[in-house]
């Protein structure tokens, strides 16, 4: 492939997405579609960042899913309303609150040391799945 490297894409997404969102996104995969690379699937950081992938594909007549499948994290609101619909995790804020306040409490209650002595625990929460019509089955 040329151009950039998948690592340096990725390098450069995470140092400016935040600020960025979709616009830089639209310059990604533009510069991915113009290295000649051959793209099955974008999986986005969020849906905003998603929707500027849209965006870079559609124009460049790129269709989704029939070209290059779309795939994102959040389940916002427009992820419903953009078309085709952005297939999404929905990111579950309400557990993950939670589990983040209960562990707190525990560290308060316990006086736990945060020297980072020991690993943080971990929590497992649901990541459910919206499908919806941005993904294909490309086998």
């Amino acid at each position: 492939m040329s151009g950039a490297q998948p690592q340096q894409l990725a390098q450069r997404a995470h140092d400016g997405a935040l600020e960025l969102g979709g616009d830089l996104v639209g310059r990604l995969v533009s510069e991915v579609l113009d290295s000649g690379a051959e793209v099955d699937a974008l999986l986005c950081f969020n849906d905003r960042l998603a929707m500027g992938a849209y965006q870079a594909l559609q124009e460049r007549g790129v269709r989704v899913p029939e070209d290059v499948s779309v795939l994102s994290f959040d389940d916002t609101s427009f992820a419903r309303w953009l078309r085709p619909g952005l297939t999404t995790f929905a990111f579950p804020q309400r557990a993950l609150g939670r589990a983040a306040a209960d562990e707190l409490i525990d560290l308060i209650e316990r006086g736990a040391a945060t020297d980072g002595s020991s690993p943080p625990p971990a929590h497992l929460v649901p990541l459910p799945l919206r499908m919806r019509s941005s993904v294909t089955d490309r086998t």
